[in-house]
């Protein structure tokens, strides 16, 4: 047996339609507290009007902020935004952008940032593979045949950008003896 919630009964109370004026007609507390609005189209109508405060927008845009987005999502902000004009403050943002994060990089570290795509290129991988196959795909320090290997560069990549592709700049090392020639830890 279920119990009804306590509906406290009392004269017939008259108010208007928050958005549209039209009269409603109420017969108990519950109703009265919980409807404002005489329909769903005033409703929707009430709830569009709604706008955020500035500080709640930048309280939600510094919660967001680092987040990844979803294809999905980005697609979507696409469609939306698509036909709108930035703002003049906004385009300047967004050309200004990239010279503040390197900005801010150069000060923390005292140099521009690294380009990693560079390892990425085909010369790299032909590179690489060269190395490998003059070793006959054998670690140098531990004589381990294929596995995890990692071409390392005798003298650094940073340092000496001329001999980066140079093949005999390279050396075949397996994955924990490498780790051990970075970080001096001795290999078991």
């Amino acid at each position: 047996m279920t119990r009804k919630p306590k509906t406290y009964f009392f004269k017939t109370v008259k108010r208007g339609c928050l958005v549209c004026g039209k009269s409603l007609v109420f017969k108990c507390a519950l109703e009265l507290k919980r409807k404002k609005y005489c329909s769903l189209k005033c409703l929707g109508i009430a709830n569009s009007r709604t706008t955020t405060s500035d500080l709640q927008k930048a309280t939600i845009g510094a919660l967001n902020r680092g987040r990844k987005l979803s294809v999905e999502t980005r697609k979507k902000l696409s469609i939306a935004r698509t036909g709108q004009k930035a703002s003049l403050e906004a385009c300047e943002n967004m050309k200004t952008a990239g010279k503040k994060r390197w900005s801010k990089h150069f000060a923390k570290h005292g140099r521009p940032p690294k380009k990693p795509h560079l390892r990425g290129l085909a010369k790299y991988s032909h590179w690489r593979l060269q190395v490998y196959e003059r070793d006959r795909f054998t670690c140098q320090q531990c004589d381990s045949v294929g596995g995890n290997l990692e071409a390392h560069h005798v003298l650094a990549w940073a340092k000496y950008p001329e001999s980066r592709y140079d093949v005999d700049n390279g050396v075949t090392l397996c994955h924990k003896c490498h780790q051990a020639l970075h970080y001096k830890k001795k290999v078991i």
